[in-house]
């Protein structure tokens, strides 16, 4: 949980928040106070109704889910969780329906990043109006399985930019994370800055030199120090 006294928000995010004990009386009291609050969760134990009614009740500001596949078998194969793809979809359908405010997180890999146009369909078609799509950032066990599951952002462009043309087309509020501009640069306008308060974009991302020449460097996050160490960075192309 992070509190931002300059933004007066709660973040209630790390592990899964929503199954904790007091979680519900924190968030309850926190709103009592004016306090806008977020809930990064994945979703699942909103396939239970009652719960998802009692987290509307208390007026929450915005959760935020992920989705990795666009079926139950990639999915679940990314979260080693039988069963939690039915229990994410159920419970985004159930935000929905109680019309929690929500923004649904593409984190792209290798196992995904050929079936972003699929999963971006599939949110569409469950109601979801706010997508965002973000490289995996190379840390912990995603570090120590990076073989498996770090891909490079010239295999991910043409998949990623079907996705984003797919979700343009529907008018679905479009945020780009975690990536450098040039890999969807018709798009420049929906990359937004590193969201994750504990992140220092410039300890953790890696730029070329000919990024200088680029006119979105200012704006652009560039690529992760440990995708550089696994890629290099001749895929960065200035625009």
């Amino acid at each position: 949980m992070i509190y931002s006294k300059r933004n007066d928000k709660i973040d209630f995010f790390g592990g899964e928040p929503a199954i904790q004990p007091h979680f519900l009386e924190a968030l309850r009291y926190a709103k009592s106070l004016g306090i806008k609050c977020w809930l990064g969760t994945n979703a699942r134990v909103f396939y239970y109704k009652e719960f998802a009614k009692r987290i509307a009740e208390t007026g929450i500001d915005m959760v935020r889910s992920s989705v990795y596949g666009h079926d139950a078998k990639l999915h679940d194969s990314i979260t080693t969780v039988p069963g939690s793809f039915n229990q994410t979809i159920g419970g985004i359908k159930n935000i929905l329906k109680y019309k929690i405010p929500l923004i649904v997180n593409v984190v792209i890999m290798k196992p995904n990043y050929r079936h972003l146009e699929e999963i971006t369909k599939l949110l569409i078609g469950l109601g979801v109006s706010d997508i965002k799509y973000s490289s995996l950032i190379l840390r912990g066990n995603a570090y120590k399985n990076r073989k498996s599951l770090a891909v490079e952002i010239s295999k991910v462009k043409p998949y990623l930019q079907k996705a984003l043309k797919n979700a343009a087309e529907c008018n679905i509020k479009i945020r780009i994370e975690k990536n450098p501009i040039c890999i969807a640069p018709e798009f420049a306008e929906h990359f937004i800055k590193e969201s994750d308060p504990r992140v220092d974009p410039n300890e953790m991302f890696s730029k070329s030199e000919k990024c200088k020449k680029c006119k979105y460097n200012s704006r652009c996050v560039g690529i992760s120090k440990r995708y550089e160490g696994l890629f290099g960075l001749s895929e960065l192309t200035p625009q």
